[in-house]
């Protein structure tokens, strides 16, 4: 099972309840860029975004560590977030952010079909 150094274990063991011998191989590690190493957008800092999407929990996190949390949350603060799904939307939550966009189902086409409606 190739999987990022994070990631959920839920179908990992939802396979071996049923009798399945997983594997799990790390293929990638999510490693943001260090702090104070990217420049935002104009559009974001200066509030001319609709919109930003979030993939994943660690993106949040991410970039609110490469940014700065207070410039961060300020910046996110005026726009729509669009989350891929429930985990996500979680994360984005906890960071006291309010999810704007999530699909019913946990997939890009979903998430760009959300989107898409939204501003449609």
């Amino acid at each position: 099972m190739p999987a990022s150094a994070i990631g959920r274990t839920e179908l990992d063991e939802q396979l071996s309840a049923q009798g399945a011998d997983i594997l799990r191989i790390t293929a990638y590690e999510n490693r943001p860029p260090a702090a104070g190493t990217m420049d935002l957008p104009a559009a974001l800092t200066e509030g001319r975004l609709d919109c930003v999407v979030f993939a994943s929990p660690s993106s949040a996190r991410n970039f609110l560590d490469v940014v700065g949390r207070e410039q961060g949350l300020a910046c996110l603060r005026d726009v729509d977030i669009a989350v891929i799904g429930p985990t996500t939307a979680g994360a984005i939550e906890e960071l006291g952010l309010p999810v704007a966009i999530q699909p019913p189902g946990s997939s890009v086409t979903a998430l760009v079909q959300a989107i898409c409606d939204r501003y449609g």
